[in-house]
């Protein structure tokens, strides 16, 4: 039912792959960053940054889980 798969020509795309996910890995960190700094003001990829990045976070988790859990018991209560 299926032929057979030409070796040299498989293991070329597969060794391509790798690399596509290395540079695909780093462009998403890098729109990461640059998403998070639009965010969080004064936020960077250091020690410091990720103290200040702490401090954003925080209230910023507590305020979304609330809205996000008196949304779900909203719903909760419309269905049953």
């Amino acid at each position: 039912m299926h032929g057979n798969v030409d070796k040299r020509a498989f293991s070329v795309t597969r060794s391509g792959e790798p690399r596509n996910r290395i540079a695909l890995r780093h462009q998403i960190a890098v729109l990461e960053r640059s998403l998070i700094r639009q965010v969080y003001r004064r936020y960077t990829v250091s020690p410091v940054g990720s103290i200040i990045g702490f401090v954003w976070a925080t209230p910023d988790g507590l305020i979304g889980g609330a809205l996000l859990a008196r949304l779900r018991n909203l719903i909760a209560d419309q269905i049953g």
